[in-house]
């Protein structure tokens, strides 16, 4: 995995960061829509710099953590369903088999 050097630029400084060669173009797409986070904010903003790269920070977070946690909401969601729907068939089955005493539940 070899490294290599990319320049990016973030609130109009440059700045040099080392990645994998195999990485270039993703930490690319990171570096820009962090920059359009960036850009954004300042817009509508008389914060400082620092503030500014914080808030960018702290949204993106908050997104990728948003993201997540509707993936795991949803995929439990599903998983209740499904729990649900084997318990169904488990009464179906019951009833149609019939108790252990042989009656019908």
């Amino acid at each position: 995995m070899a490294n290599s050097t990319v320049h990016l630029d973030f609130l109009g400084r440059e700045y040099e960061f080392n990645c994998p060669s195999e990485k270039r173009e993703q930490l690319k797409l990171a570096a820009q829509r962090l920059e359009n986070q960036l850009q954004t904010i300042k817009s509508s903003t008389q914060a400082s710099r620092e503030q500014v790269i914080l808030m960018a920070a702290l949204n993106l977070s908050f997104d990728s953590l948003d993201s997540t946690q509707v993936k795991d909401v949803q995929s439990t969601l599903d998983h209740e369903k499904r729990i649900t729907e084997l318990n169904q068939r488990v009464q179906t089955l019951i009833n149609l088999i019939g108790d252990e005493t042989g009656h019908r539940v």
